[in-house]
Parts: structure tokens; sequence; C-alpha cells
């Protein structure tokens, strides 16, 4: 083969490469975790449509300009388990991400395994660790839980877990848990005042965690917000006035530039439940007042529940998560969906501005995009509080807000599906 041939043929071979690497791009999914490292949306595992636990790791590089057709989908290093109902969250000084809870499952099965408390993914080398992580407690530790950073500390409350004395009895959490993660401790104190589950958590500059919605059996109101204050390691609630918003679980939430937290989705019940109303509802932290602005439809996603949301620059992305228009039915989707949240429109493409460096909210690989669309398918007391642990049976009606955090008896599988 002469010279020239042989070049030809390398670049034959190379656009093939090129062409078959491009054409990919994760799987449909909900119940994922993701978060924000610099210019990355970092997306972990999730249920997908096999009926398995996914172990990937996909990212997108936002700082490269994108339409949501054509999203510049990356795959890095896998988890060493699947993995849903967790929370990821980002420690700046350990350049590292940290899966705090959620479900282990042996990789790409539906098959539960009690996994480790926590994962940390190096995000510099792309490797994974399972750090020595100190947690005494009668309970394993939870799942369907929010987690926030803050100066060293991871904090969390609500979720459900099970007994060390019975695996299979589920209760819900009600106490207050804190990672110290320069030791790796976690201590438990404080009870919650009304114990969520599917809920979330937003911190605000000043300090003050803001949860809203989830379940505790009934659903919460969502006039009742509850926050935990990080200076003062206390809990407080406030009554939320202004529009009305339907109670809801498995929504995201995300802080803009001016203090307002925007909700999206979320289901009635449980995930398999029917969609909300409104999709989208703005919270003026300020005032605590709930609002529903008009929005225009073009470029809208679907109702979801338990997708994913960040907000970069003044973008509020979503992505993957079931679509709730039919009730109990798993039709779940690969889209990103972006939000323009200074001109409350969604839009399709981001041109992030240059020399922008972002503050996370929440090894080399090859640039991958897709054309696809949605398939079918508070002092920290080192000694443990009590749990309730009295069972309560499963109200399927919305009602009043739940004043007695109880637990739900069900086997820790059917968190699962």
């Amino acid at each position: 083969m002469k010279w020239f041939q042989k070049i030809d043929y390398l670049f034959f071979t190379l656009n093939l490469i090129s062409s078959l690497v491009f054409c990919q791009a994760p799987s449909s999914r909900w119940e994922l975790v993701s978060t924000l490292v610099g210019d990355k949306l970092y997306f972990f595992g999730g249920w997908v449509a096999n009926n398995t636990a996914s172990d990937e790791v996909w990212y997108i590089d936002l700082s490269i300009p994108f339409n949501t057709a054509t999203p510049p989908w990356s795959k890095t290093t896998n988890m060493p388990v699947g993995y849903n109902f967790g929370s990821a969250i980002y420690d700046n000084d350990m350049s590292s991400v940290y899966l705090i809870g959620g479900n282990a499952f042996l990789p790409n099965t539906p098959n539960f395994t009690f996994g480790h408390i926590l994962y940390a993914f190096d995000t510099v080398n792309s490797q994974w660790s399972t750090p020595d992580v100190k947690f005494d407690a009668p309970f394993y530790f939870p799942v369907e839980m929010p987690a926030v950073y803050k100066s060293g500390k991871v904090y969390a409350a609500g979720g459900k877990t099970a007994l060390l004395s019975d695996k299979n009895q589920t209760v819900i959490n009600n106490l207050t848990l804190i990672l110290d993660v320069a030791s790796m401790t976690w201590s438990t104190s404080l009870k919650i005042p009304f114990a969520p589950i599917d809920h979330t958590a937003t911190l605000l500059p000043n300090g003050l965690i803001v949860h809203i919605g989830g379940y505790t059996f009934p659903m919460i109101n969502m006039s009742l917000i509850q926050i935990f204050d990080t200076n003062t390691l206390s809990w407080s609630t406030k009554n939320a006035s202004g529009d009305f918003i339907n109670a809801r679980l498995g929504h995201t939430a995300v802080l803009t530039r001016n203090g307002s937290i925007i909700i999206y989705g979320g289901s009635l019940f449980s995930s398999h439940g029917p969609n909300v109303c409104p999709d989208l509802a703005v919270l003026d932290t300020n005032a605590w007042i709930w609002y529903i602005p008009v929005l225009p439809k073009e470029n809208a996603p679907p109702p979801l529940t338990f997708h994913s949301a960040a907000l970069y620059n003044d973008y509020m992305i979503i992505a993957f998560g079931r679509a709730t228009i039919v009730y109990d039915n798993i039709a779940i989707n690969n889209n990103i969906y972006l939000f323009d949240t200074n001109n409350y429109l969604w839009v399709t493409e981001m041109s992030p501005p240059s020399n922008t460096t972002q503050t996370p909210t929440i090894a080399p690989v090859t640039a991958i995009s897709t054309t696809q669309t949605a398939t079918t398918t508070a002092p920290v007391n080192t000694t443990p509080a009590p749990m309730n642990t009295t069972t309560a049976p499963v109200n399927t009606t919305p009602g009043p807000v739940n004043t007695t955090p109880t637990p739900v008896n069900i086997k820790i599988s059917e968190t699962k599906k």
C-alpha cells in the first residue's frame, strides 16, 4: 500500500471512530443524582429502561456553547455500584464529589445491596474510593434525602432508612445528620419538625438551608417551609403565602441570583404518581411568597419527576426524569432542557459568557453528542437521638400537614420501584 493510501485509510478510520463516538449518549433514566463541578455538570447512575440501576457517570462541559438537540456529552469512570435515590455534593477543597446515602445495587442489575455510606469521586483523576466513614446510629444511612455542603460540613435531614436490628423494617429519619468531612464522621442530632422524604434542600448565602415539599404520609403542604440554620444549628419553620402550589415529591429546586428558589416538576403520592400543578413555581425567600409565572410553552419540557436540575450562570438546566403525563406510566427520557431565569423563557441554546467562574450548586474522555428523544419504557450532639419507629399505614389521599413524623412499615426493596 502506497504512503498516500495509508494516510487516506488512517483518516477514514479516525472519521469512522469519531462518528461512532459522537452518536453515543446516556440512555433515558430517572432517580439519578447530579452536581456542578466548575463548568462541568455531572450525572451519576439512575434507574434505566431495562429495570436496572446504572453505574454510569456522564457529564456536559457547559463552557462549550450547545444546542439542547446535541448536548456535548462525555463519559468518565463508572461507579463501583449501580446507584439511585441518593444525593451528590461537591467538595471544592478536595476536588471530590461525594455520593451521600442512596440505594446501591450490583452494577446494571436490579439486585439491591447494602453498600457504603459514602462514595467519593476524584474529579481530577477520575477515580472512585470508599472512605472509612464513622456513623454511630441504630439504623442504616438514609436514602431519598437531599444533602447540602457548606464549609467542610455536609448537612442532611429526612429520608428513610432501615433499622440495624431488622433490615426489613423501614423508618423515616427524623434526625439532622452532619458530616465533618475532615474526620469523615457523621453526627446525629436535632429532630426536624416534620421529617420529609423526597424533598429538596437549598442553601442560601446566609447559611440557611430551605427544605421544601416531600412526604411523610400524608404529603407535606408546600406552604410549610422548614429551615435549618447552619450558623446556630437550629430548626425553624416559615408559612409561605401567595399562589397555591400542589404538594409534591421528586421535584427539584435551584437558587437564582436574586435569591429566589425555582422548583420544577415532581409527582403526587409516589415516584409513579401523577403530575402536579404547576410544573414550575418560584419562592421569594425574602418575603416567603410563592408565585406562579406565566410562561410560554415553546421549548418547555413535559411534566417530570425524579429528574435533575442545576443552575449555571442564569440558566436552569433540567435533565432526564420520568414524564408524569400518564399516571403510573414509566416514560423516561434523556433530554436536556434550558430555562433562562433572566427572561423566564425555555430556550434551546446556551452560550456561556467568557471568563466566568462558576460556584458549585450542587480523566481524558471524548466529547459526545446526541439527538435522541424521549423513550417509554442544628449544636451537634454526637449521641444519636432516638428514632421514631412506630409504624403507620400509607395514606394515598392528600391531607393537612402531618404534625407527627411517623415511619412507614415497608420493605427496603420497595424503594427501588
